[in-house]
């Protein structure tokens, strides 16, 4: 046990030392919501999962309300759904070897490290979605009633951080009849345990359900349909596969280990085969090709996280099968040899990444200390107002948009605040630089403050009515 903890802790620590930066704008929705949830007792008018917002909000009762607590929270999480990795295949049944093989193979996955980096919901529900997998394995190994509900807890609170891990969670529970013989199936509670998770998650999940439905999320078509799953499956699916996000490498060892598998313990592969093919027809049935608001691959890298789990385990069983058969007397080594080759391959592709840009640690900087320049009797006119409001509970803040469109409620904004302020539009948010442009010309902009990092600068300017 000692050499598990001598290989995932480097792997945590490493998870959890990324420089914190956010890189969309989802987060700033979450962030508002968790601070809605400490001033007033609700989520406000959040229309995502309200989980991942509460554990923000835990957060900011530990600590303060800041723009960091969220990021710190997905480090910490990112790192124990590593060690939920190696869990889940020592549970699963699979040796002590791919358990650490696929745990170290996960750590350093490109897609999970960066967005293990940001504030986004995905990293805290791939780690619920983790530990529920494996606590369900070990209640198909042991059955206990205790493990039963623990697996199901996990599982509920996996579907209040991301409502369509709900599906996954279904399929491990049809998927026990494969280990758990009928009577002893009778002795646990399944009929109290579904009627519980119902209760708990279904005013979310409608209200999830209508969001999807009604959100604009492509330009032609429906939300969600067989030409999205057709369309994404070609295009994305094949890109993954073929190695557009990871080194081919991990996909061609994971079909090995699919074979391996499903020759040793045909149980597992059905699981494991099951959990990994209802991924794409859960995301890539929806608009999956305008997620992220881009058709490049990169940003939807944050739903291909959830692919890796059983990807990884696959991959580690083929990996420990080509070391068995052709290591002879060096069988560790030959392993750990290609399991360094596949996460040295990762490496290249860390630079397809926005790590460390400098856009982003800036726009964490300016966040930070913008309310050294706005008081709470300012107000502040910006592009992406959730950024700001949802971590500085007195800063008052509007939407550019709204300022530009209603002279009504620019002139009374002029008159009853102390001040009224612009903000840049920032790298990683809407962009709005004409908005921006045109409200320096007319308002007389002048720069009180800013924060220049290399060629990257962002500032605050006084306005004058208009």
């Amino acid at each position: 046990m000692g050499l598990v903890f001598l290989i995932l802790v480097p792997a945590v620590f490493y998870t959890y030392g990324m420089v914190p930066k956010h890189v969309i704008e989802d987060e700033a929705y979450y962030q508002l919501a968790a601070k809605n949830i400490l001033t007033s007792g609700h989520l406000g008018d959040l229309p995502k999962s309200g989980g991942w917002a509460f554990l923000i909000f835990l957060g900011y009762l530990l600590e303060s309300i800041n723009n960091y607590v969220s990021i710190q929270i997905s480090q910490c999480l990112g790192a124990g759904a590593i060690v939920g990795i190696f869990f889940l295949a020592v549970w699963a049944g699979l040796s002590l070897r791919t358990a650490l093989i696929g745990a170290a193979l996960f750590a350093l996955v490109p897609a999970r490290m960066f967005w293990a980096a940001t504030g986004e919901s995905h990293t805290a529900s791939i780690f619920f979605v983790i530990w529920a997998a494996a606590f369900s394995f070990l209640c198909y190994r042991r059955s206990h009633r205790q493990i039963f509900w623990l697996a199901v807890s996990v599982w509920v609170f996996a579907g209040l951080v991301r409502s369509e891990t709900v599906l996954i969670g279904l399929f491990f529970l049809l998927c026990m009849p494969l280990f758990v013989p009928r009577p002893t199936r009778k002795d646990l509670p399944i009929f109290s345990a579904l009627c519980w998770s119902a209760m708990i998650l279904m005013p979310q999940m409608i209200q999830e359900i209508r969001h999807a439905l009604q959100g604009h999320w492509v330009v032609t078509g429906s939300n969600i349909s067989v030409e999205n799953l057709l369309h994404n499956t070609a295009i994305y699916g094949t890109g993954f596969l073929i190695g557009q996000v990871h080194p081919v490498l991990l996909t061609l060892l994971a079909m090995l280990g699919f074979g391996v598998i499903f020759r040793r313990e045909r149980k597992l592969a059905v699981v494991l085969t099951g959990w990994l093919f209802l991924l794409p027809l859960m995301y890539f049935s929806i608009w999956f090709q305008n997620y992220g608001e881009s058709a490049g691959i990169l940003m939807k890298t944050r739903l291909f996280v959830f692919f890796y789990p059983p990807l990884v385990l696959f991959a580690a069983g083929g990996i420990v099968w080509l070391a068995d058969k052709y290591g002879f007397r060096h069988k560790v080594l030959a392993a750990a040899g290609l399991c360094g080759i596949v996460v040295a391959w990762s490496c290249f592709y860390y630079r397809h990444y926005p790590l460390g840009k400098d856009q982003f640690v800036l726009e964490m900087r300016m966040v930070d200390e913008i309310k050294q320049t706005v008081s709470p009797k300012d107000l502040a006119v910006a592009c992406f107002p959730q950024a700001f409001t949802g971590v500085l509970p007195s800063l008052m803040a509007t939407d550019i948009g709204w300022f530009l469109q209603e002279p009504v409620w620019r002139r009374t904004a002029f008159q009853k605040a102390h001040k009224v302020y612009l903000i840049d539009d920032m790298y990683s948010q809407r962009k709005c630089r004409e908005s921006v442009a045109l409200i320096k010309q007319k308002g007389k902009a002048v720069v009180v403050q800013q924060w220049t990092q290399k060629k990257v600068r962002y500032g605050v300017y006084s306005l004058a009515g208009f």
